[in-house]
C-alpha cells in the first residue's frame, strides 16, 4: 500500500460510539497541543524506528496521529505499543485499529510499567498523563477517572512514570511528555533525578481556556 501526504486516519469511531464517549477520555486541547509539538518534531524522528510506546493511550488518538504524521513523511515504525489501565480505552483503540486496517500496534491493559520488563529498547516514548490535581481517593481507579486524576499537584502519576522510564528507553531514545502549570513543571524538570539522567527541552507552551500546557522532550544523557 502506498501512502502519500494526504494519508489520514479515520477517527469516526471515537466520536460516534456512545460507550466510548462515556468511558474513554476523548481528544481535547491537551491532545491537540501535543500533536502540534509532534508535528514540529517529526523531521527529527529517524526514518526507521523500531519500537514506540505510548503510556496512557486513552482513545489512541495521539499514537495514531503520530502514525499518520510519520506515514506522510514516508517514515516507518516496526511496532507501536499502547498501554492503558482502562479496559474501555484498550477496546476503543482495538476498534479504531481494525477500522483503519492497522496491524503493527499492540495494546496492553496495564498500570504504567507494571509487569513490563525493563528492556531499554524503546526508541520513542510518549505520555499525556493524568495531570489534574485530585483527592487521594480518586487515584485508585481503572475507569475514565484514571485518565485525569493526578493526586497532589496533579503529578503523582507523572513522578511515578519519570522515576521508572529510564530503564525502558534505549541509549538514543526520546521521551515526549505533557505537563500542566499546576504540576509545577519547572520544579519537576529541575529535580536531581531528571537532571542527572536526562537532557530536557521545552518544545511547546500553550495557554488554553483553563490550562497552560507544556510539552517537553527528554533524551538520555550519554556518557
Amino acid at each position: 500500500m502506498t501512502f502519500s501526504s494526504v494519508f489520514k486516519i479515520n477517527f469516526d469511531f471515537i466520536y460516534n460510539d456512545e460507550e466510548v464517549k462515556k468511558n474513554v477520555y476523548l481528544p481535547s486541547s491537551d491532545t491537540f497541543t501535543f500533536i502540534d509539538a509532534l508535528e514540529n518534531e517529526v523531521d527529527n524522528i529517524p526514518s526507521d524506528v523500531n519500537m514506540v510506546l505510548e503510556m496512557g493511550t486513552g482513545s489512541g488518538y495521539l499514537t495514531l496521529s503520530l502514525y499518520e504524521l510519520l506515514k506522510r513523511k514516508n517514515k516507518n515504525v516496526d511496532i507501536f505499543y499502547c498501554v492503558d489501565i482502562n479496559k474501555s480505552a484498550c477496546n476503543c483503540v482495538k476498534n479504531v485499529l481494525r477500522k483503519n486496517n492497522i496491524l503493527n500496534v499492540e495494546i496492553i491493559n496495564n498500570d504504567l510499567f507494571n509487569n513490563i520488563r525493563k528492556c531499554e529498547q524503546f526508541d520513542l516514548i510518549m505520555f499525556n498523563p493524568p495531570y489534574v490535581p485530585t483527592e487521594q481517593d480518586e487515584m485508585d481507579t481503572t475507569n475514565i477517572v484514571a485518565s485525569y486524576a493526578g493526586g497532589k499537584y496533579g503529578r503523582e502519576i507523572i513522578l511515578n512514570f519519570l522515576l521508572n522510564v529510564y530503564g525502558y528507553l534505549n541509549k538514543y531514545g526520546v521521551i515526549y511528555i505533557l505537563l500542566e502549570k499546576n504540576n509545577k513543571p519547572h520544579e519537576i524538570m529541575n529535580h536531581t533525578h531528571i537532571t542527572e539522567k536526562f537532557l530536557c527541552l521545552l518544545l511547546k507552551k500553550k495557554k488554553t481556556l483553563n490550562e497552560t500546557i507544556f510539552i517537553y522532550k527528554l533524551k538520555k544523557k550519554v556518557s
